[in-house]
């Protein structure tokens, strides 16, 4: 009597094991959580080129660059920004931002290089999609600095921010 009850028992907790870990697969999955991404920004503080991000907290740092060279000419583009994540929601995060990006212009007619900074702040947010993409859409206001030998200009402007990442 004892080996039936004892072989029911262990039926049953098989067939409940068995239940539950149906029912977790059919769960939907989580949308991953990642320190790390990399994709392609396009902004006036956050950057052109080719993006990497690592976010360790509630911070989430962001760098871009972007070089081009050929003919005698020059661009050198690179940034840094940092995002502080206000709302944090299944789908969409939403951040303040605030950052800092330059540019390096030469070529063959011209007499030096050429400094264009833009420094600005502002709030954006961020559509996580699906499991690995992340899409990065920001609005702020900057200061434009150009310097050079001959040109010396400075400029309050609306910002506007792009940036595709793809989470590691």
């Amino acid at each position: 009597m004892k080996k039936i009850i004892f072989s029911l028992a262990l039926s049953l907790s098989l067939v409940a094991v068995q239940a539950q870990t149906n029912a977790s697969d059919s769960l939907p999955k989580p949308v991953k959580k990642s320190k790390f991404q990399l994709g392609l920004n396009a902004g006036a503080v956050t950057g052109l080129g080719l993006g990497a991000r690592y976010t360790p907290s509630r911070f989430m740092h962001q760098v871009a660059f972007l070089p081009i060279a050929g003919g005698g000419n020059t661009f050198i583009d690179v940034s840094y920004s940092v995002f502080y994540r206000l709302v944090e929601r299944k789908h969409v995060d939403f951040n303040l931002y605030a950052g800092d990006h330059a540019m390096f212009i030469s070529g063959s007619g011209m007499s030096d290089v050429t400094t264009v900074n833009v420094t600005g702040a502002g709030f954006g947010f961020d559509f996580k999609l699906g499991n690995y993409f992340s899409l990065n859409l920001n609005g702020g206001y900057a200061v434009y600095n150009t310097f050079s030998s001959n040109v010396h200009g400075f400029a309050l402007a609306p910002a506007a921010e792009i940036g595709l990442y793809y989470k590691l």
